[in-house]
């Protein structure tokens, strides 16, 4: 699904219009990433949590030339499934 199907979604199951459901759709996505941004966790219960992780460095090579190359510290996005999701997405129920 995509960002307009589901901003389409919300549109109808709200009974409000496209325009009030992106309005919508697009401040849950920015106050997801003002926390993250925080250094704060995202947590959507019965569904998933949103958190940052640091990466550190670490060694890699380049495919093309077989040549080690050092990967700098990064940070990441960590997405973790809530359980209760997890198992309706195996077909148990919670």
């Amino acid at each position: 699904m995509k960002k307009a199907e589901l901003v389409k979604a919300v549109a109808k199951d709200a009974g409000i219009t496209i325009a009030e459901a992106a309005e919508a759709v697009n401040s849950v996505f920015d106050n997801i990433k003002k926390a993250l941004l925080s250094g704060d966790s995202y947590t959507v219960e019965r569904f998933a949590s949103f958190s940052v992780v640091q990466r550190a460095e670490r060694m890699g090579r380049n495919p093309q030339t077989n040549e080690q190359i050092k990967i700098a510290p990064q940070k990441a996005m960590k997405v973790k499934t809530a359980l209760a999701f997890k198992s309706e997405l195996n077909g148990k129920e919670s």
